[in-house]
């Protein structure tokens, strides 16, 4: 392989690894997930964070919302999930994963144990501060 090509190479993988917002639902921001409140309903949920990229229905009542995907190519991107029980929130937890997804690190959590909701260091940097225009159909209805 030539030297050029090795160096483009290299500079796609690092463009590439910048951090992604873009497989989050549009309306997640740092503010929007910290109004999530412990019982809340799902309906104020949707209203607070949009429509999730996916539904998971367990049984005996417990849905968890999910939304965000992993960001194909890039080396650092945020999840969250919110967790219900017969329409009540009992917890939400957002991950920030590093090394394209090698390993992670929990930036926030709000439940039972932590109501008033930790918030690590790194959440601001895993998050937007604003609501971005939705740029994906592939969202949850």
């Amino acid at each position: 392989m030539c030297f050029r090509c090795v160096i483009a190479f290299a500079l796609c993988v690092v463009a590439a690894g910048c951090r992604s917002t873009a497989e989050l639902s549009p309306k997640v921001t740092r503010a929007s997930i910290r109004q999530i409140k412990l019982g809340n309903a799902q309906a104020t949920v949707t209203e607070l964070l949009g429509a999730p990229r996916e539904r998971k229905d367990m049984s005996d009542g417990w849905i968890t919302l999910v939304y965000s995907r992993p960001a194909a190519g890039s080396a650092t991107y945020p999840m969250l999930w919110v967790t219900l029980h017969n329409d009540a929130v009992t917890e939400v937890y957002a991950k920030r994963y590093v090394l394209w997804g090698a390993d992670d690190d929990g930036v926030y959590l709000l439940n039972e144990r932590n109501p008033q909701g930790w918030v690590s260091p790194d959440f601001d940097g895993a998050f937007p501060d604003f609501p971005r225009e939705k740029t994906s159909t592939h969202a949850f209805q």
